[in-house]
């Protein structure tokens, strides 16, 4: 049964995200979930489809496993599924309240380079999560994080990887422990789409940029429609601890590639 969302962004809001003053999730959703990509090597994801949730024996239940709803993200960081263990893309689709559960338990990743600013930002985001716990979440070593990254443009090539976007982030969710199980637990429907990122792939190394664009035409009926995306059941608390509504975190994001801040490196 879904919730009662707690926030709509106004105009004002929506507004910020335009200029870059706040951050927001682009994805493909519908009234149903919200979808996100992993990239997982063939015995992981085998079992994936087939049982249609993320586990099996070859699964490392005990490490931190990354979402990310950017399909462009998604195909620079595993090479369009040429990458060592990471050759085969799935589309995972979660509820809007699975979603909002999981966003409720991570905290930002971000270091600047005032050492005071840093602690306190952690300080305040840990202590704000105590009050969002939720009990139907294994609690035991229940760990998120989130990463904003400059986002990859899927329409446009640049060295043979999607083309890098400024001014634009994509998130990035890294889940570990406990929170890892209740995403594996929940998922809705996995789908395998590594052979429409090979032929991103195929289209991105083309030569000159309107055969790049004349390639990604023909793949337009195949690709899914990404949008802002507003986590309307998650209190707004949580929203601005991630940057998604002004306060500290969203200007701190807000000046990375400036020099004064910018996202810890994570290999995922």
């Amino acid at each position: 049964m879904m919730t009662e969302p707690t926030y709509v962004p106004s105009t004002d809001i929506l507004e910020l995200a335009k200029n870059h003053q706040i951050q927001f999730i682009n994805a493909c959703w519908d009234d149903e979930g919200i979808y996100f990509y992993q990239a997982f090597n063939n015995k992981i994801a085998d079992y994936a489809i087939e049982n249609q949730k993320v586990g099996g024996p070859n699964w490392g239940a005990t490490r931190m496993t990354w979402i990310k709803p950017s399909f462009g993200w998604m195909l620079y960081r595993c090479g369009y599924g040429k990458k060592h263990g990471q050759n085969r893309v799935l589309k995972i689709k979660l509820s809007h309240e699975t979603f909002s559960k999981l966003l409720a338990q991570c905290s930002l990743t971000v270091h600047s380079k005032d050492p005071g600013a840093k602690s306190k930002t952690k300080e305040k985001h840990n202590k704000s999560k105590d009050d969002d716990r939720d009990s139907s979440i294994p609690q035991v070593a229940c760990k998120g994080r989130v990463q904003w990254d400059p986002e990859r443009d899927l329409f446009s090539s640049e060295g043979k990887c999607p083309r890098k976007m400024l001014n634009t982030r994509a998130i990035q969710i890294g889940l570990f422990g406990g929170l890892s199980q209740y995403y594996c637990e929940n998922i809705i429907s996995i789908e395998d789409v590594s052979e429409l990122a090979a032929d991103v792939g195929i289209a991105h190394s083309q030569k000159s940029d309107q055969k790049v664009t004349e390639k990604m035409d023909q793949l337009k009926e195949r690709l899914s429609i990404e949008r802002p995306y507003w986590p309307a059941l998650n209190t707004e608390t949580v929203l601005k601890s991630l940057g998604l509504i002004p306060g500290e975190h969203a200007e701190l994001l807000s000046r990375i590639g400036k020099g004064a801040v910018k996202i810890i490196p994570n290999k995922h």
